[in-house]
């Protein structure tokens, strides 16, 4: 089967969200992407083509035109959507009263809309949260939650020892503080120097900071701490705390590792990071209440729960898929 997922939009998330479905399918597909991310690289070697479309301020090309290119191209059998449920420039309208084509949602809770259209065109809507996260006006029959849909299993996380390698980190014993984080412009950059700033006037030296992202660095100072490592869960076994910002897929590859973590809200045009993140125990700002936290978190010795069965959600859509 031909299938094709539309992953439209800037950062990560729409792009792993894909990947982390199109890799569990087990039978034999053809599996292609649309995507607009600066990072469509780490997709490469993993058996999807990736057409990569340009991004919102790439060029003056009308990309809704190119879009319907490339599906006249594929003649997808089955179309999965993530996010814009006509497309980002209203695009799929057409092809999404096709009889012929099946076609699956991937419903994202938006702040920038009260509520959502009417999704009847498609044969099944996914909804990857749990039952009682978030509530909708009205969810049909063909609507499924299907838990959180992440990228690895915990089994999939590299050991202790061979993720140390990876940090750049020489030995056990030290405590290791990782910003992750691949947002937009400087983002990324200015947590790490704040968090850096602050893990040095404390004075620590057990404590070692490393940054991951996949962003090219502007910093070049910054080249010794960097990790450019896809996907970065892999090496979160000898981690300690973990500095990011409160995404979809950073969050819940946190929370199902059992990481402590320290978080930010992005402000974002779709994405209400701060409703994820209300509930946290360490909530950042500004660098005096990052301090704040990390020095409570250094000290906090609870045990991070966390329930297994909420982070199968890729698995259950691939199979979901492959009754299709």
């Amino acid at each position: 089967m031909k299938i094709l997922y539309y992953a439209t939009g800037g950062g990560t998330g729409h792009i792993v969200r894909g990947y982390s479905i199109l890799r569990e399918l087990k039978k034999k597909h053809e599996l292609f992407m649309i995507a607009s991310s600066p990072f469509v690289h780490i997709l490469n070697n993993y058996g999807i083509s990736v057409f990569k479309i340009p991004g919102e301020h790439e060029n003056t090309l009308d990309n809704s035109i190119i879009i319907k290119n490339i599906i006249d191209f594929i003649k997808p059998e089955l179309l999965i959507v993530d996010t814009f449920y006509y497309g980002y420039y209203g695009e799929l309208e057409g092809c999404l009263q096709s009889k012929s084509l099946k076609k699956i949602f991937i419903f994202r809770y938006r702040h920038d809309e009260i509520n959502h259209p009417d999704l009847s065109c498609y044969d099944l809507v996914i909804i990857p949260d749990p039952a009682g996260y978030g509530t909708l006006l009205e969810e049909k029959d063909n609507f499924i939650r299907t838990g959180y849909i992440i990228c690895r299993k915990p089994e999939e996380l590299k050991p202790a020892c061979e993720a140390l390698q990876y940090l750049r980190v020489s030995s056990f014993g030290k405590k290791i503080i990782l910003v992750m984080h691949s947002g937009y412009g400087n983002e990324g950059e200015n947590l790490f120097h704040m968090a850096s700033q602050v893990i040095s006037d404390m004075n620590r030296p057990e404590i070692i900071v490393r940054f991951a992202s996949l962003e090219t660095l502007k910093d070049p100072k910054l080249s010794p701490y960097h990790i450019n490592y896809f996907p970065v869960v892999e090496l979160l076994n000898p981690v300690d705390i973990v500095i990011s910002g409160s995404g979809y897929n950073t969050y819940h590859e946190i929370s199902m590792v059992r990481k402590r973590r320290v978080l930010k809200a992005f402000k974002r045009q779709i994405d209400e990071q701060s409703v994820r993140n209300s509930s946290e125990k360490y909530i950042f700002t500004d660098r005096k209440s990052l301090e704040n936290c990390l020095l409570k978190a250094l000290e906090d010795k609870s045990a991070v729960s966390v329930f297994p069965e909420l982070y199968n959600g890729s698995s259950r859509v691939s199979r979901l898929i492959e009754e299709f």
